[in-house]
């Protein structure tokens, strides 16, 4: 088996957390462990919902930054002397289809708002003036909105096999071609997704 080069984590709930009364708990194990594969040579990164200055700030809880971060899902940037630098032009191009996406959904997504903000313990959270998430209070209530979306999720006309297709394969070659410089001629990519034990998914 090759030696492994890039591990990619989830941050909260995985790098970071539980939470108690306040502050995250982070696992010296882990620390030493990505620690001792960062020093054989592997690159790290987090894979995450939270944007990157959510990243920044998330990064003073852990005693390390990674070569790259994915941020609110899509986005990714690369680690270097000048601080974080977006990975090719991927993340104008996910900017392009999140528009068309948005446009497109528009009605819905008010519609969802409204129902949030008038009938469930939630609120929305917004970035450029759209909504692009939900907080709710505890649990219960995730799984209650969580289902109510999947009902009216329903209307739009969008194939998700066709667009995660079109991602994949933009994103493989996205990596191809920009990943040659950090990684040796036959590197195996391996990425992992863990979680702790009874701590929710963000």
């Amino acid at each position: 088996m090759n030696e492994l080069r890039l591990l990619s984590l989830d941050f909260d709930g995985t790098m970071v957390g539980p939470w108690l009364e306040g502050k995250a708990a982070v696992s010296e194990e882990l620390v030493k462990c990505l620690a001792a594969l960062r020093k054989r040579g592997a690159l790290l990164a987090i894979n995450t919902g939270r944007s990157l200055a959510l990243v920044d700030q998330g990064m003073e809880l852990f005693p390390a930054i990674p070569d790259f971060a994915l941020t609110t899902e899509r986005e990714i940037f690369c680690w270097t002397k000048e601080g974080w630098e977006p990975f090719s032009d991927w993340n104008q191009q996910c900017h392009r289809d999140h528009e068309e996406l948005f446009t497109e959904a528009a009605l819905l997504l008010a519609e969802i708002e409204a129902y949030i903000l008038n009938e469930r313990l939630a609120r929305s959270y917004r970035e450029y003036g759209r909504l692009v998430g939900l907080i709710a209070q505890n649990d219960g209530e995730m799984d209650r909105i969580v289902e109510y979306l999947r009902l009216q999720c329903g209307r739009v006309a969008i194939t998700p096999s066709i667009i995660k297709g079109r991602c994949s394969k933009r994103c493989r070659r996205v990596l191809a071609s920009n990943l040659r410089k950090h990684l040796l001629p036959g590197t195996t990519l391996m990425t992992s997704r863990c979680s702790t034990p009874g701590s929710p998914s963000i």
